[in-house]
């Protein structure tokens, strides 16, 4: 059993991604949470996940931490490094990657015990995307990509998968937590899809995932 811990921006995105990691390792977790606060956006997540790394190993609370954000108009992070959209200290991917970087050389490690892994995950332009998968022709990076490469922002098109996803672009949290968890255990049943649809986003999420195996 795989104990795995999730810092995202909402309980219903949180639940989401546990279920969607538990599809790409192919084994069980059992979901554990530390005394940080629960997210209400990109900013808090950033602040949080230096302490969530090291409650995680000084408890021994978890084998495994996820970081999940949405990516907005940030930059959008690439598999070989680059970034699409802008520059590399404003991608929140490269941001995540080094504030986790050094918050594990920072751990006491001591009796052999392992720091966790940590995994990010950044949803271009929000993770409203992903649970469209396979159901709208707009759920994928690249439309995200053609409104920035034409000095446009996200916002129409963030609003309108909210829309697509939950009926309105203003939901209860009840609602909300149940479509997440209904679209991603739909998504599990053909993850090789959403990474194709997602290469940047969610394919460097579960390159990261298969990688943990190794080290397991």
């Amino acid at each position: 059993m795989i104990r795995l811990a999730v810092l995202a921006e909402s309980e219903a995105d949180a639940k989401a991604v546990h279920i969607l990691t538990r599809g790409i390792l192919g084994a069980e977790t059992e979901r554990t949470a530390g005394d940080w606060e629960l997210p209400l956006g990109w900013p808090h997540i950033k602040d949080v996940a230096r302490k969530a790394i090291r409650v995680c190993h000084e408890r021994n609370l978890a084998d495994g931490l996820v970081l999940v954000a949405d990516s907005d108009d940030d930059p959008i992070h690439a598999a070989d490094g680059g970034h699409l959209g802008g520059k590399a200290d404003e991608c929140r991917f490269c941001q995540l990657q080094n504030i986790a970087r050094k918050a594990v050389e920072s751990l006491r490690l001591t009796g052999g015990h392992r720091p966790p892994q940590v995994a990010i995950a950044i949803a271009t332009p929000t993770i409203e995307a992903w649970y469209l998968c396979g159901r709208s022709s707009i759920a994928n990076e690249e439309a995200c990509l053609n409104a920035l490469k034409a000095g446009n922002t996200s916002k129409a098109l963030r609003l309108r998968l909210k829309k697509d996803v939950y009926g309105s672009d203003r939901v209860g949290r009840h609602k909300q937590f149940l479509r997440a968890v209904e679209e991603a255990e739909r998504l599990c049943g053909d993850l090789a899809q959403l990474e194709h649809c997602f290469p940047r986003g969610f394919g460097t999420f579960a390159m990261q995932l298969r990688a943990w195996k190794s080290e397991w």
